[in-house]
C-alpha cells in the first residue's frame, strides 16, 4: 500500500468539504426571520376584552408571519441544498471523464460523495423533488464510476 497516496487522497477530501459548503455559504447566506415576534408581549395590559382581542389578532398574525417564514426559509434551503448536489454531481462527472492522479481522483470522488450525504443530512426538511431528482443523478454516476474503477 503507498501511503503517499492515502494521505494525499484524505488531504483532498478534508479540503473538498469545507470548501463546498464554505462557498454554500458564501453564494446562500444564512436566512434571517425579518419579524419581531416579541411586540405582542412587549406591554402587559389588563386581558380585558378588547386587549383579549387585540392580543389574539396580534399572536395570529405573529403565527401566520413565522409560518410564511418558515416556508420561505424551506424553499431558500432547497435551492441551497440543489447548488451543492448539482456542484458535486459536476465533481464526478469530472472525475469520470478528466484524467487526474488516483489519488486525486479519488479524493474528489470521496469528498463529493461524502459531502452529498452530509448536505442530504443537513437539509433533509427541505423536500426538494429536484434535490431528490439531483441526488439520484449523483447516485447513478456514483454507481458508474465505481463499476468503471472495478
Amino acid at each position: 500500500m503507498n501511503w503517499n497516496k492515502v494521505i494525499f487522497t484524505i488531504i483532498i477530501i478534508l479540503l473538498y468539504v469545507p470548501l463546498v459548503f464554505l462557498g454554500s455559504n458564501v453564494f446562500f447566506p444564512e436566512y434571517v426571520d425579518p419579524y419581531n415576534y416579541s411586540e405582542c408581549y412587549s406591554k402587559p395590559l389588563p386581558m380585558d376584552q378588547q386587549n383579549q382581542t387585540e392580543y389574539n389578532r396580534c399572536w395570529e398574525e405573529q403565527n401566520t408571519r413565522a409560518q410564511d417564514y418558515q416556508k420561505e426559509k424551506r424553499n431558500y434551503d432547497a435551492w441551497k441544498y440543489l447548488a451543492i448536489i448539482l456542484f458535486n454531481l459536476v465533481v464526478i462527472v469530472l472525475t469520470l471523464f478528466l484524467k487526474f492522479n488516483d489519488d486525486i481522483m479519488y479524493g474528489l470522488f470521496i469528498g463529493a460523495t461524502f459531502t452529498t450525504f452530509l448536505a442530504t443530512i443537513i437539509h433533509f426538511q427541505t423536500r426538494s423533488k429536484l434535490g431528490f431528482a439531483a441526488l439520484v443523478l449523483v447516485f447513478i454516476a456514483s454507481i458508474y464510476f465505481i463499476a468503471r474503477k472495478k
